[in-house]
């Protein structure tokens, strides 16, 4: 839950970074200006719990509630190659992204699991799809903003074919 918190906070207070902390005396994680760190030892437990929730979520009702969509945006960060995670992702959003607020939001969300893994395929696909499908919201703030995020993706990897191509759409 304090996890989920800090993810949602990150619209107010931009996380910078996120690393994962390999020493086994450092705490569960760490969140200091704008730098967040979580532990080797609790992402495999954060991520079988959060599916957990997932799952429980989508067996209540057809469609996921919107409690839901936080624990999706922990999840995409802690585990952003998985496309199932997107699929569910733009069958909530499809049915509930109609202010340019939000638009603004998903995207800085999808942004976030490439600061852990910028050659990751699927963040750069949601974006696709999130910018295709919102055409109406764009605007050279918007249009910039990927730019750079393209950009901060190929600088963590010089080679990031994904990074480019987006840039290139």
């Amino acid at each position: 839950n304090e996890i989920s918190a800090i993810v949602s906070n990150c619209i107010n207070n931009p996380i910078k970074s996120i690393s994962i902390l390999f020493d086994p005396n450092d705490p569960p994680y760490v969140l200091e200006k704008g730098h967040f760190g979580i532990s080797r030892q609790i992402i495999k437990d954060v991520t079988l719990v959060i599916y957990k929730d997932l799952n429980s979520c989508k067996k209540k009702c057809l469609e996921l509630p919107v409690e839901c969509y936080d624990t999706l945006n922990v999840l995409q960060v802690l585990n952003p190659d998985d496309y199932k995670l997107y699929n569910l992702k733009r069958e909530f959003l499809s049915q509930r992204l109609k202010f340019e607020t939000d638009f603004i939001v998903e995207l800085c969300y999808s942004s976030l699991p490439l600061k852990i893994k910028p050659k990751s395929h699927e963040p750069f696909k949601h974006k696709k799809w999130l910018l295709s499908e919102n055409r109406k919201f764009l605007n050279s703030e918007v249009i910039k903003n990927e730019l750079q995020c393209c950009a901060e993706a190929a600088t963590l990897y010089k080679n990031n074919y994904y990074a480019w191509t987006h840039r290139l759409w």
